[in-house]
């Protein structure tokens, strides 16, 4: 049993290494005023944002949005990562807003949900319907 352990440990140290690397991270750009989110590290489930990215930061000052990929050397970014990074190049970054709304139909006494999403543009929130 306690071999069985010892294998376990093992298995899991470049997971435990990572999520301390990660929070080193997260800890330094807190301590530059950005607001970091990590996903939480759940078994069954992917702890990366878009399965890439560890971290997404923003900065209220600067109105930078971040997503970052932590890895612990920089030779341990691989060919693959960097592909998969490079999918991720974006021309807009928008805000959405997402809510449900109740709506009353003609001719018809039941009230309908439906899911809302709005765009938020130079402080003005705009409802889009192309969903």
């Amino acid at each position: 049993m306690e071999n069985q352990e010892q294998k376990q440990e093992v298995k899991n140290k470049p997971r435990h290494k990572g999520k301390i690397f990660e929070k080193r991270v997260a800890d330094k750009l807190r301590a530059s005023g950005w607001l970091v989110e990590r996903k939480p590290h759940l078994k069954f489930l992917a702890s990366d944002f878009f399965n890439l990215f560890d971290l997404i930061a923003y900065h209220p000052q600067y109105k930078h949005l971040l997503f970052i990929q932590a890895k612990k050397n920089k030779s341990s970014f691989t060919t693959e990562v960097k592909d998969n990074l490079n999918k991720f190049k974006v021309e807009k970054i928008g805000i959405w807003l997402a809510y449900e709304a109740e709506y009353k139909l003609k001719n018809d006494s039941r009230n309908v949900k439906q899911i809302v999403f709005s765009i938020l543009d130079n402080q003005n929130i705009i409802d889009i319907d192309y969903l």
